[in-house]
This record gives C-alpha cells, sequence and structure tokens, in this order.
C-alpha cells in the first residue's frame, strides 16, 4: 500500500462561502416563492412544503401512509406510467413525510417543466391509493417497526421520548388499521 492512501489529504479552514442570491416573492394567493437566480444549470426544482403530520392528522401515521402512496397512481394514470412519463423527461419527482410537513419535490430541466408539473398536479388534485398499494405498504410498516423494535437505539428513544413527553408521543408509532374504509378523511 503506498503512502498516498494512508495519509488523508490535509484539513484547510474555509475562507469564503458565496451563496447564490435568494429572490423572494408572493403570489396572487399567498404563497411564497424563493428563486435562486444565476445558477449555470438550467434546471427547476419545485419543492410544495404543506404542514402536515402529528399536529394535523387525526389518524396517526396518516401524512406519511398518503406521501408515500402519493405516486401510486391517479384516476388518469398508474404508478407506472406516472414513473414511466416523468422519466422520459427527465424529471425526479418525491414525496417525504416528517412529523410536521409534507414535502412533494420535483427536479427537471426548464424546457420540460410544463409536461412535467402537468403530471405532478395530476397526482395532487387526483390521487387514488389503491387496496393492493395500501395493503403493501401496511405489511412493509408494520414489519419495520418489528424490526425497529429489535434496536436498542429506536427503545432508548422511545424510553426517552416517553419520559419527556408521555406515553403517547412516539413518532415512530404506526397505527395499522384493518379498515377498508380509504376515504381521504379516514386515511
Amino acid at each position: 500500500m503506498n503512502s498516498e492512501r494512508v495519509t488523508g489529504p490535509a484539513i484547510h479552514p474555509i475562507q469564503q462561502v458565496q451563496l447564490p442570491a435568494i429572490e423572494l416573492y408572493e403570489l396572487s394567493n399567498g404563497i411564497p416563492v424563493y428563486t435562486v437566480s444565476g445558477i449555470a444549470q438550467d434546471v427547476i426544482k419545485l419543492e410544495i412544503v404543506v404542514d402536515a403530520g402529528r399536529p394535523y392528522e387525526h389518524v396517526r401515521a396518516a401524512s406519511r401512509t398518503i406521501a408515500s402512496l402519493l405516486k401510486e397512481g391517479t384516476i388518469n394514470r398508474s404508478g407506472h406510467e406516472i414513473a414511466t412519463q416523468l422519466e422520459y423527461y427527465g424529471a425526479t419527482f418525491s414525496t417525504s413525510s416528517d412529523i410536521d410537513s409534507c414535502k412533494i419535490t420535483l427536479y427537471c430541466l426548464s424546457q420540460y417543466f410544463e409536461p412535467a408539473i402537468e403530471i405532478v398536479a395530476d397526482v395532487l388534485a387526483h390521487a387514488n391509493f389503491p387496496e393492493a398499494e395500501l395493503d403493501l405498504f401496511k405489511a412493509n410498516m408494520k414489519q419495520r417497526l418489528e424490526i425497529d423494535l429489535m434496536k436498542n437505539d429506536v427503545m432508548a428513544y422511545r424510553a426517552l421520548t416517553e419520559s419527556l413527553y408521555g406515553e403517547d408521543h412516539h413518532m415512530d408509532t404506526i397505527v395499522l388499521s384493518t379498515t377498508t374504509d380509504h376515504s381521504p378523511e379516514k386515511t
């Protein structure tokens, strides 16, 4: 083994950080829009952040479930069609959920923004949660929870949050209902 691979590069303090200017404007409906100009790539990142999660849901894990299943189909497109069409435009579409928000993110070249945003708008306006996908999600989450409950760090975290915030505070607990009514207000 040569000495270059044994000794890492020298560490130097950061001298100067230049962040691009961020512009803020507001749409006519009051939604804030942040833009970053002067970037060499012709890429658009659209991130929609929605108040969701524990403070806003009536059923535990509803936000996480919806975020996970959002791309699985609409009344107009199957999950496969959504993925294939976005892939055709070179777009990346993701959803995530945390304790108090849900994020919907789209990356694409600006020249393909219009057709990509039409697909995302369909997903947001006409989401359909197929029974089979919901059942698969619940089974996966149940299995994940069973595995997590065998981990010391998870159990320690649960014990700590319970002692600090009370028994009903667990952020990682998922209530898996066996009902078949999947209307939006109950999902």
